[in-house]
């Protein structure tokens, strides 16, 4: 798992995998129906990314985005702790 703790780091995650499946940002962005350019920009700041394009270039490389909810829940009750 690789925790993001910054739009950056989003994008340097996204390169990595890209590069570990041995993919070109020309192939990812062909699959994805987008330019090379593009992929470029979102592995360099995603931050102005919609969620929708970084889900279905997260599913292209055959990985997942997973939101892990640190709240601990109060043992009997439906209360959350913070």
């Amino acid at each position: 798992m690789y925790p993001l703790l910054s739009p950056t780091a989003a994008g340097a995650i996204l390169r990595a995998m890209r590069k570990a499946r041995g993919m070109t940002q020309e192939e990812l962005g062909r699959r994805l129906g987008v330019s090379k350019g593009r992929i470029s920009a979102i592995e360099r700041d995603p931050s102005g990314v919609a969620l929708a394009q970084i889900l279905a270039l997260v599913a292209e490389l055959g990985a997942r985005l997973v939101l892990d909810d640190r709240r601990v829940v109060r043992e009997n009750t439906t209360d959350w702790e913070w």
